[in-house]
């Protein structure tokens, strides 16, 4: 409050400049994915086509979620954790599955990374590679992720008009870009007060957990090109703070705890960070990886990763909160 006060100017300067990445790139980018993809789950209720039904099986998801990781692989923060909201408030998904989809159904866009990380590069090598080890990432959190309830999900459309849909896209976008200026204000006064103090790439490594954009692109300052794809793949599969306030917004209405969550997608960073220095080290080679985990999913392999993914069934971090 005090340096408020002290600084209003900073503040008010960083609050104008989040408004203009709010009105210029959030609010078209995520509200007609909001809109699109509230339709769509409304009119899937809780189905899926053969292929996504196949995927379904070959990763033990509850039935009818498919589709829903597909939108959180596509649609970009926090469009997938919107989808998990109304699949569970429709009944066709269940709460426990549901927040622990939370943690691999919520990926940064391909437009986010094609259009901001290909900047940043300068070429489209760089995010088309991140792309992939994301999504390897969350393939493979889906897989060692253990679905108690996948077989008491029950099938039906979602009753949802264009009207609804709009207005739960309105609701999302204003609760996305609240968090977008309280994290860019922040952001605003370390720039000003603290990361002067801070030889690079500390100040980077500091904005990219608090808000992935900003990370992003400080990227650009950052020397050694190695050094800027490890940080970017780590702010990808992270997520930041801001990121996780917005998926606590959206799925605030069902009374889900966010720590699961948290500890998930910073598992996702980690793998995604192994995966980046294997492909430094190893070329697109270093990709196969995860591939191969996939494809196996030995007995002896699936239950340790799944005991750190998934924790102590003891501890309230794993559980919803009623």
């Amino acid at each position: 409050m005090l340096l408020l006060i002290h600084d209003s100017r900073c503040a008010v300067q960083s609050a104008g400049e989040a408004l203009g990445l709010c009105l210029k790139t959030v609010i078209p980018s995520l509200f007609p994915m909001f809109v699109l993809s509230g339709l769509l789950v409304s009119e899937l209720g809780g189905t899926s086509g053969k292929l996504l039904s196949a995927m379904e099986r070959w990763l033990a998801l509850p039935r009818g979620s498919g589709s829903i990781l597909l939108i959180g692989i596509v649609g970009g923060f926090p469009v997938g954790a919107q989808c998990i909201t109304q699949a569970v408030e429709g009944g066709s998904l269940s709460r426990e599955d549901g927040v622990k989809m939370l943690g691999f159904c919520n990926n940064c866009s391909p437009a986010f990374l094609f259009g901001i990380v290909g900047g940043v590069f300068g070429n489209l090598t760089a995010p088309l590679l991140i792309f992939l080890i994301q999504l390897e990432t969350a393939l493979l959190l889906a897989a060692y992720t253990d679905f108690k309830q996948a077989s008491s999900v029950t099938a039906r459309r979602l009753p949802c008009t264009v009207a609804d849909a709009v207005s739960r896209g309105i609701r999302s976008s204003v609760s996305v870009c609240a968090w977008v200026i309280l994290a860019g204000v922040v952001s605003g006064f370390l720039k000003r007060w603290l990361f002067p103090l801070f030889p690079a790439p500390i100040p980077q490594i500091i904005t990219g957990i608090l808000e992935i954009t900003g990370g992003i692109l400080g990227l650009s300052s950052v020397h050694g090109e190695e050094l800027r794809f490890l940080l970017c793949t780590f702010f990808v599969c992270f997520g930041g703070f801001c990121v996780w306030m917005q998926i606590g917004a959206v799925v605030a209405p069902l009374g889900f705890s966010t720590a699961r969550c948290f500890r998930q997608k910073t598992v996702q960073a980690a793998l995604g960070s192994v995966i980046a220095a294997g492909v430094l080290l190893l070329g697109p080679v270093g990709l196969m990886i995860p591939v191969i985990l996939l494809l196996i999913r030995k007995k002896t392999l699936e239950k340790p990763i799944r005991n750190v993914y998934n924790g102590s069934r003891k501890g309230g971090l794993d559980h919803v909160v009623p």
